[in-house]
């Protein structure tokens, strides 16, 4: 049945402009993209296909191997494909362990290194040499076995400390996670910064996010739990552990907002998740931290 004149809407006076959609000024920034909560290093990278595989994916940074003993080690020249590729686009960390002064500054330079990882017993002077001599922001790793080796990264001023496991008489590459309970003893001394955590040692796609969950990292850092192969990446792994880091704590949290500093987003434990009381390292005989020596390859 057809409309009556009363049915129908009122047309629009005559000469009464429509409103226009109101659009952002031309010059306007584009809307900021948010950061995961937590960020991915996928490390052991040999080739340059996978480091773009792992960026395209989400990751935050790509870690490349310079230690001799290291099944993992990289080529010198593909090193400098992927530093020349990530530029700007990627954190490139390179790995070293005992590794001396102008080794590292001749890898940062030829390969464009934005992050050096520290995985021996150098010092926190060296470390410090290693920023400045390099301008790349320094990691410095420790193999966990108790609260212990993890307070003793407290006079590392680096930007980021990283937390792995130990394992007697082993180089690395075992697979093997610490108890990530030990990662919240990590405190900063009154009036000192906090550096960022990774969390690393025996994470795969199907544990991470349990990882998160409970040390709170700003980022994780996977090897063997991403290969095919030693040196080889498996590219549904890759995909597969990114995605359940990214989405780890979007699950717990889906109404919580990602914090800019301090927080959990910057590897901290909530605070109803706190220890109570900072746990001390035990003294080692020479003095030096007591599991920093040991790297994962």
């Amino acid at each position: 049945m057809a409309d009556s004149p009363t049915d129908r809407p009122a047309a629009a006076p005559s000469g009464t402009a429509r409103p226009r959609p109101v659009r952002p000024p031309v010059d306007a920034p584009p809307p900021k993209r948010r950061e995961p909560s937590t960020r991915v290093k996928i490390c052991g990278v040999t080739r340059l296909e996978d480091a773009e595989h792992a960026v395209e994916h989400g990751a935050w940074a790509v870690g490349m191997i310079f230690w001799r003993e290291s099944r993992r080690r990289v080529g010198f020249e593909q090193a400098q494909l992927i530093g020349a590729s990530l530029k700007r686009r990627a954190e490139v960390a390179g790995v070293f362990v005992n590794a001396p002064l102008d080794e590292i500054e001749r890898a940062a330079e030829a390969c464009q290194l934005t992050l050096v990882q520290l995985h021996g017993d150098e010092g926190p002077q060296f470390c410090g040499e290693v920023a400045r001599r390099t301008g790349a922001k320094v990691i410095k790793a420790a193999r966990v076995r108790n609260a212990a080796d993890v307070t003793a990264l407290r006079p590392f001023h680096t930007e980021f400390h990283l937390l792995d496991t130990f394992v007697e008489g082993r180089p690395g590459g075992t697979g093997q996670a610490f108890d990530w309970e030990l990662a919240k003893v990590r405190r900063a001394a009154p009036k000192e910064r906090q550096p960022k955590l990774l969390l690393s040692g025996g994470l795969t796609p199907d544990n991470v996010a349990d990882a998160i969950l409970t040390a709170f990292p700003w980022a994780v850092d996977v090897a063997g739990g991403t290969e095919a192969a030693p040196g080889r990446k498996d590219p549904a792994l890759v995909e597969a552990f990114i995605a359940a880091a990214h989405g780890a704590r979007a699950i717990a949290e889906p109404q919580e907002p990602t914090p800019a500093d301090g927080g959990p987003g910057d590897g901290e434990a909530p605070a109803s998740e706190a220890p109570a009381a900072e746990v001390l390292p035990s003294a080692t005989p020479d003095g030096a931290p007591p599991s920093t020596a040991r790297f994962t390859a």
